[in-house]
């Protein structure tokens, strides 16, 4: 197989496709990256694997981002009875901020930014950048496993015509 516009050959170890969600919404930007020299894809390969270092979490609590939180609407009235607790009405607005598995959260009320501890137990998720991302996110997994199933004998056949 060659490019259109050079007519060089294209070796598939040269060769490789970059999937990448930009943004809360999923979108996604595919594209093959065709290098010159095996060093230049080592180069992709090791900037890749690269992650984005995070704060250590236990498995009992969950830390979000500050551009990643969930937000959650008050069902229930919650009354401050620390010092630490944020005193919550019915219809408030909150971002988590912090969520244990023993079912407190450490948030902020949006109207006056107020943060403190609440009761999981009060609240129910409202849409959110987070929640669409989250649902997309999936949505890709499921997609991605059926692209992968079905075309992964198609791509051996493509790759079969490359140096």
């Amino acid at each position: 197989v060659s490019t259109q516009s050079t007519g060089k050959k294209i070796k598939k170890e040269l060769v490789f496709h970059l999937s990448m969600t930009t943004n809360p919404s999923a979108t996604r930007g595919k594209h093959w990256i065709q290098c010159e020299e095996k060093k230049e894809v080592d180069a992709w390969m090791e900037v890749l694997k690269k992650k984005t270092p995070k704060v250590e979490e236990d498995d009992s609590e969950k830390i979000y981002e500050s551009w990643d939180t969930p937000r959650f609407v008050a069902l229930f009235a919650h009354e401050k009875k620390h010092e630490d607790d944020l005193e919550l009405e019915v219809g408030d607005v909150c971002q988590i901020i912090r969520k244990y598995t023993d079912g407190w959260c450490y948030g902020i009320r949006e109207k006056d930014e107020e943060k403190g501890w609440f009761p999981i137990t009060f609240m129910e998720e409202i849409e959110s950048d987070h929640m669409k991302f989250r649902e997309q996110m999936k949505k890709l997994a499921v997609i991605d496993q059926i692209t992968n199933s079905a075309t992964s004998s198609g791509m051996a056949d493509i790759f079969s015509k490359v140096e």
